[in-house]
């Protein structure tokens, strides 16, 4: 990937995070250079699959964390 303000732009226009002019920019920058389209195309992939993912903790890691947090408890209070 490119420098780290372009990184940082790219990530901005894949959250649709950039000012209007910030975002025409990149995107005509985008048209006319592989390499950047490539890595924006990327990021956009991973940012979409990242909204797909699920948090569920099986129910033993979930027992675990609340016996440990009783124990602490206990501990502390005596």
């Amino acid at each position: 990937m490119s420098q780290p303000s372009t990184q940082t732009q790219l990530v901005r226009l894949a959250y649709g995070e950039l000012p209007v002019l910030e975002r025409l920019e990149m995107e005509f920058s985008l048209e006319g250079n592989f390499e950047l389209r490539e890595d924006y195309e990327e990021l956009r992939d991973a940012k979409n699959a990242l909204a797909q993912v699920t948090y569920c903790p099986s129910s033993l890691s979930v027992s675990a964390i609340l016996a440990y947090s009783r124990n602490e408890t206990l501990e502390l209070s005596a």
